[in-house]
């Protein structure tokens, strides 16, 4: 076994003790290694997204939400249309709310743009990036992106624009 793989498996024993601390010095430590660990091109790629997506839930649990969020942006860029990543963007949303500040929205808003593109039934996308654009008093986009919960079926929607827009 490579030190790469020592180490994430490190990781996610520790994550799945609930030893959140440990499962980001693991994880970082795996990333670290991980171009020097010989593995085929596409199983390299598929290791830095798992690896980064787990680093990154790791920091979301420790309220590091600035560090979970740059661990998802590393595999959101890195394979933006992947069916598994939907629900990574809404974690990445989540993060940004947390930190409820201008850029921390417009980070919010441009990942949650993608996720519509891809995923366009998303709802709570399309929630999110409501309340996003409300934050930072753009309520015209406010509109729009509840409009469309709205059409998706989301009951809240409706009150989100009576209340706010």
């Amino acid at each position: 076994m490579n030190n790469f793989e020592n180490n994430y498996l490190l990781g996610v024993k520790s994550y799945r003790e609930g030893n959140y601390e440990n499962a980001i010095y693991y994880f970082e430590k795996a990333m670290s290694v991980l171009k020097s660990a010989g593995l085929p091109k596409e199983f390299e790629r598929d290791s830095m997204e798992t690896g980064y997506c787990n680093l990154g839930n790791a920091k979301k649990e420790v309220s590091d939400f600035g560090g979970a969020i740059e661990c998802y942006k590393i595999v959101l860029n890195s394979n933006p249309g992947r069916a598994e990543y939907e629900r990574l963007y809404l974690n990445l949303a989540e993060c940004c709310f947390e930190i409820d500040s201008p850029a921390s929205m417009e980070t919010a808003i441009k990942y949650l743009n993608i996720c519509t593109s891809y995923y366009p039934n998303n709802v709570a996308a399309f929630m999110n990036k409501g309340i996003a654009y409300i934050k930072l008093n753009d309520l015209y986009n406010g509109r729009k992106a509840l409009e469309s919960a709205k059409a998706l079926g989301n009951k809240d929607a409706e009150r989100f624009i009576n209340d706010f827009c």
